[in-house]
């Protein structure tokens, strides 16, 4: 029985699908999931966490956490090196940690001479990440994880209510949307959906925008999310397109926002631009017919879900995964 590894930085007794399934990690859910899944469907042995299992045929390297990276980056470089004579490497690339301005440069560059290849998210990163290895890259895109949602079909309240859902690492490009587009006339309610971190870091210095703005801010979870985007009129995914690292990230948040039935309004990053048809740039005059009438691009949002989103099913990327790894 061949054997997958995925080196995360988390650990379970239980080795499942479900343990998978409610992990507090993005990455987790989006990458390692899909993938054991494919797995196991094919009759692979499926282990994780930060100790590599044995001796496996492929090892996975998932998203090194920036917390306590000192500490992982050395043990989980020792843990590659014992096995790298008989386990086919591979790193999950989905942020652009080969800069050296990265924190996680220290892992990701001796990581690569181990490794067999990468494996990243979109072909936007498989551009950046050509300037930095010679390695091959195959390209396998985020699960969604949730269900298709109705599309809105009338304005929920007095106040339009807009939607953001993210990592903490995201909250600060929302901050600076808020305080720097947003005008006076502005009235609209937000909810704000992320992990503890994120919504201390929103907290902790006042917010100072011209607008009048109702928040509500709440942990993220799966079915909160769905829960909020049910009394939500839209979505917004302020980013940083100057950011190099954003450069190669996924169109997951896009994806999952016209999955949720919501017309959205995002930073127009390299990943989101197949999709240019079924959102609106957050930095043009469209945001704000949008922000006056989120209805008026309804058919949009229907148009994604009947093109899009078939691309983005459990099934399809699971397939994607299997392909990989029979031939990894």
């Amino acid at each position: 029985m061949k054997h997958l590894h995925w080196l995360l930085p988390e650990d379970s007794t239980q080795n499942s699908l479900e343990s998978l399934k409610n992990s507090r990690l993005a990455s987790t859910r989006l990458r390692c999931l899909p993938s054991a899944a494919a797995a196991i469907n094919l009759g692979w042995r499926v282990t994780y966490g930060e100790q590599i299992i044995e001796e496996p045929n492929v090892v996975i390297i998932g998203k090194i956490a920036a917390n306590e990276i000192h500490r992982r980056q050395q043990e989980w470089l020792k843990e590659i090196n014992r096995v790298r004579e008989v386990s086919s490497i591979y790193i999950d690339y989905s942020d652009h940690h080969l800069l050296q301005s990265s924190i996680m440069y220290g892992f990701y560059a001796p990581a690569e001479k181990y490794a067999k290849g990468f494996i990243a998210p979109s072909h936007h990163m498989l551009s950046a990440l050509s300037e930095f290895t010679c390695l091959p890259v195959t390209v396998i895109a985020d699960v969604v994880e949730i269900e298709p949602q109705p599309v809105k079909s009338s304005i929920l309240g007095e106040l339009v209510t807009l939607l953001w859902f993210g990592h903490f690492t995201n909250i600060n490009y929302l901050k600076n949307f808020l305080e720097s587009s947003l005008t006076i006339e502005d009235r609209i309610r937000l909810i704000i959906l992320s992990d503890e971190q994120g919504l201390i870091k929103f907290s902790e210095k006042p917010l100072s925008t011209k607008a009048t703005v109702d928040f509500q801010l709440a942990v993220w979870t799966p079915e909160l999310m769905i829960k909020a985007a049910g009394v939500s009129d839209m979505c917004i995914i302020p980013s940083d397109i100057s950011n190099p690292k954003k450069m190669g990230v996924s169109s997951n948040r896009l994806i999952t926002a016209l999955m949720l039935g919501l017309p959205t309004a995002a930073d127009n990053l390299p990943s989101y631009r197949e999709f240019a048809n079924y959102y609106c740039d957050l930095r043009t005059n469209f945001f704000r017919e949008m922000l006056q009438n989120p209805l008026k691009f309804r058919s949009v949002v229907e148009k994604a879900q009947s093109d899009v989103i078939p691309k983005f099913t459990m099934e399809k990327i699971v397939q994607r995964w299997k392909n990989f790894l029979i031939s990894a």
